[in-house]
């Protein structure tokens, strides 16, 4: 947990252009001169010290509809996680949606809005436990309380890359060349015109990046 925590705070850095080293025994050296550390907006505000959601990791995110939304997560190894449905519209004041909702992988999903509705892929359930295990089912809502299954078996994900119009049926695209080592627990995100995926374990923890570039034309991507 440490590892994965040290190297989501790294990539963060790395990502907002402030150039950082690692001393050992979980140290970061930054570069003093790096001009971003001296913009004069550039400045954290604590809205909430303690928000109205359990403590957690690892949740879905999403902003939609004016709101921010925290869905599930994470808390502890030794039980099954949490899937309650929180928003806020100032980070301050925070909304429980709903208490229970009906996915259970809710550690470690993978969260989007598209087609304006809130989506929820994939997802690790149980920590540990006994009966734990990882999903690639796909659920929708359009209200974050109302919640439908899509899909209970969408296409498996290790170091292929999968895409879809629905979020019910989806294509593997096909790439050429060296591709990622298979893993799990990466970032990917989307940055002039390409995907990129950073970092992960596969195991071990790894810190390296990879970027796609998708043709303008849907039709060129098979």
């Amino acid at each position: 947990m440490k590892n994965r925590c040290l190297f989501k705070s790294i990539l963060l850095l790395l990502i907002t252009g402030i150039s950082c080293f690692l001393l050992g025994q979980g140290q970061i050296h930054i570069e003093k001169d790096n001009p971003f550390l001296q913009y004069p907006s550039i400045k954290w505000v604590q809205e909430s010290s303690s928000a109205g959601w359990e403590a957690r990791d690892s949740q879905g995110e999403l902003v939609y509809k004016g709101y921010m939304w925290i869905l599930g997560g994470w808390h502890d190894s030794y039980q099954a996680p949490p899937r309650d449905v929180w928003r806020s519209n100032d980070g301050k004041s925070w909304e429980k949606v709903l208490d229970n909702a009906p996915w259970l992988h809710s550690d470690l999903p993978m969260s989007a809005v598209f087609k304006n509705r809130m989506w929820m892929m994939g997802g690790w359930y149980n920590g540990r436990l006994e009966g734990r295990s990882a999903s690639n089912s796909v659920w929708s809502s359009k209200n974050g309380k109302d919640w439908e299954l899509v899909t209970g078996n969408a296409g498996k994900n290790w170091d292929d890359v999968w895409y879809s119009t629905d979020g019910k049926n989806w294509t593997k695209l096909k790439t050429e060349g060296v591709k990622w080592k298979e893993r799990h627990e990466h970032s990917a995100f989307v940055f002039q015109d390409k995907i990129w995926i950073a970092g992960g374990m596969t195991p071990p923890l790894v810190n390296d990046v990879w970027s796609l570039k998708l043709p303008e034309k849907e039709r060129e991507w098979e």
